[in-house]
């Protein structure tokens, strides 16, 4: 378990366009700044922001996808690029697959 110092990802999201895909930790905290970095950011780049105590990342691809997330700015830039790398990849594989194959990886056993 990490403790309370231990720097982290806080909030971490894929937007297409404007829409937010899918999000994941403390929202409410961040997407005001999100959304105003969100509508700068350039098509096929790869930014990072640093305000306050956070790094704001952001992987952007031609088709108007973004993978990005809000980390602790101890968190090193390598780490958090490797982690949105590693989700741009597992989001791209999940929309690549047939449906039968997307039902077989959301099931859920109980």
């Amino acid at each position: 378990m990490a403790s309370p110092s231990s720097p982290s990802i806080l909030y971490a999201f894929v937007t297409f366009s404007t829409t937010i895909r899918v999000d994941h930790g403390d929202k409410e905290r961040f997407i005001g700044v999100v959304d105003r970095i969100l509508m700068e950011l350039p098509k096929a780049s790869t930014k990072a922001y640093t305000h306050e105590d956070y790094t704001f990342c952001f992987i952007s691809d031609t088709s108007g996808y973004v993978f990005g997330c809000v980390a602790d700015n101890k968190l090193k830039n390598t780490t958090i690029f490797a982690f949105l790398k590693e989700i741009q990849q597992k989001y791209e594989t999940f929309q690549n697959q047939n449906e039968e194959e997307k039902s077989k990886s959301l099931k859920v056993d109980y």
